[in-house]
């Protein structure tokens, strides 16, 4: 949805993190092998923008966006809410689908790295579970973040034995 960020959201993405975990089978028994990394400095993390946030700007639909739409929703209830939450006039339908062309404010920040960390932390939780299913063994050393991760990312980091940072 954002850079090399999935949809989480998608109906595909637990059976993609279930094929993805099968590589770690060949060294499942494997005394030597100290564990497995996720991924190495995700493009996301590169950039200024939170994932929900790059989202809106790069990708006019998606189930994520979906989930995006229901949860401000809930939040705010109304339209007239969240526009004035966010200080501009905005509709869930428009959260929902196409893409976006204007600056978004503090308050809308916000509530993009909020979602944002519900969808890092989904990412690395399905990924760490079914690395699990397939390797009990080993340590899951997470993802090498290039940095310190951004507050919104940490969250999601608990699934990992090891936080890993590549500086």
């Amino acid at each position: 949805v954002y850079r090399d960020f999935p949809d989480v959201y998608h109906p595909d993405f637990e059976a993609a993190a279930a094929t993805f975990a099968e590589q770690l089978a060949d060294t499942v028994d494997d005394p030597a092998f100290i564990g497995y990394f996720l991924m190495n400095e995700p493009t996301w993390g590169f950039a200024q923008e939170t994932p929900a946030a790059g989202m809106l700007y790069s990708t006019a639909r998606c189930y994520a966006r979906e989930v995006l739409a229901a949860d401000l929703q809930d939040r705010y209830t109304t339209e007239s809410a969240l526009s004035e939450a966010w200080g501009f006039e905005v509709t869930f339908e428009i959260v929902r689908e196409g893409l976006w062309h204007r600056q978004l404010t503090d308050a809308a920040k916000s509530d993009l790295a909020a979602f944002s960390e519900q969808m890092v932390t989904r990412y690395f939780s399905t990924l760490s579970e079914a690395c699990r299913r397939v390797d009990p063994n080993h340590l899951n050393l997470g993802i090498r973040y290039y940095t310190v991760p951004p507050e919104w990312a940490v969250e999601g980091m608990r699934t990992f034995d090891v936080f890993s940072m590549n500086c």
